[in-house]
């Protein structure tokens, strides 16, 4: 099924290592060894409603499966990242987390696999590289965001009538709200209307 139209992502990334020991490679420093494992991102929310005129939708999330293949995030079709859909754009609720969960050991033993997370996270790329690196991420508070309504249509026009002493100039038929200015009190204002003694 091709994806929705209008819809923000942001790619996420995400590199693993362990560090361990020194062992007897020649230096005295601690050893780096890749990571491999298995978890999930999962959205915030119940559920994350396209507005866009056009391109109206609900979309209720579930747990993606992601892999971490020598130290790398990504998932079956993605190997070297994530995209997940941001609450921006017509999308509401607005700014939303993700919540990721590993499941990691060191890459080609048989250790048993340790538990990394939850870890709630904003996608909000860097301006700079465009992707959200999960290494920059700074642990947020989960939140199923903000949501936004939309309102009554604002207003079409706004008129400014300099009516003088005349009482009965007619009302701009395409204004919402009038500004009458005048020393009379104008006849035809409606009663949202202001009128500026003066």
């Amino acid at each position: 099924m091709p994806n929705p139209s209008g819809l923000t992502y942001a790619k996420v990334v995400g590199n693993f290592k362990s560090f361990f020991a020194d062992t007897a490679d020649g230096d005295d420093l601690p050893d780096f060894a890749d990571l491999e494992g298995y978890g999930t991102i999962t959205a915030d929310v119940l559920e994350a409603r396209n507005r866009t005129i056009g391109n109206t939708g609900i979309y209720l999330p579930e747990p993606m499966d992601v892999v971490v293949n020598n130290s790398v995030l990504g998932t079956a079709g993605t190997s070297t990242y994530v995209n997940v859909v941001r609450g921006v754009n017509g999308v509401t609720p607005i700014d939303f987390t993700y919540t990721l969960t590993l499941n990691l050991r060191r890459a080609g033993t048989n250790n048993e696999y340790k538990k990394y997370g939850p870890f709630s996270f904003l996608p909000t790329p860097d301006p700079l590289t465009n992707v959200v690196d999960l290494a920059l991420m700074i642990p947020v508070t989960t939140s199923q965001g903000t949501p936004i309504t939309i309102g009554p249509t604002g207003l079409s026009g706004v008129a400014k009538v300099l009516h003088g002493m005349d009482a009965n100039v007619a009302r701009p038929t395409t204004a919402d709200l009038v500004y009458w200015i005048g020393s009379a009190k104008p006849n035809n204002a409606l009663p949202y209307d202001w009128w500026y003694n003066g």
